[in-house]
């Protein structure tokens, strides 16, 4: 049931697609006409540098308009993935910090066993003993 619901959710989001496709296409060729813009500009700004006018056909604009749309939506998309890969990254960063906190506390918390030290008694009788095989 749940696999039959996902091909027709995915049918139907293509389907859209299609149909707003050639309706952009159709608003597209029906509407050729050129339209005058103008930058908003103050009089005074506008007296000083000129008129900031242009011509540009409608499709054109439609297809910044649909530019900055996808972008818009790409960048609501993107930002939750981006926070959440940034939280995960924090707190591995942290987690590796306590590891290597750790690692350098870690002498302090457990010495040595006894065993791995040499013993006190020992060492002077060992440096008193004369080595094997030396002349004397």
């Amino acid at each position: 049931m749940g696999r039959a619901l996902r091909i027709g959710a995915v049918l139907l989001v293509a389907a859209a697609l299609i149909l707003i496709g050639i309706e952009v296409g159709m608003f597209i060729r029906m509407n050729d006409s050129w339209v005058t813009l103008r930058w908003p500009l103050p009089r005074g700004a506008a007296a000083a540098v000129g008129a900031l006018e242009y011509e540009s056909p409608v499709w054109v604009l439609c297809i910044g308009w649909i530019v900055a749309g996808l972008f818009a939506v790409s960048t609501v998309l993107w930002f939750p993935i981006y926070l959440t890969r940034r939280r995960q990254a924090r707190a591995e960063i942290a987690r590796l910090e306590r590891e290597v906190a750790d690692l350098r506390n870690q002498p302090i918390r457990t010495p040595a066993p006894l065993a791995d030290l040499p013993r006190e008694d020992e060492a002077p009788a060992k440096a008193a003993e004369p080595e094997i095989g030396a002349e004397e």
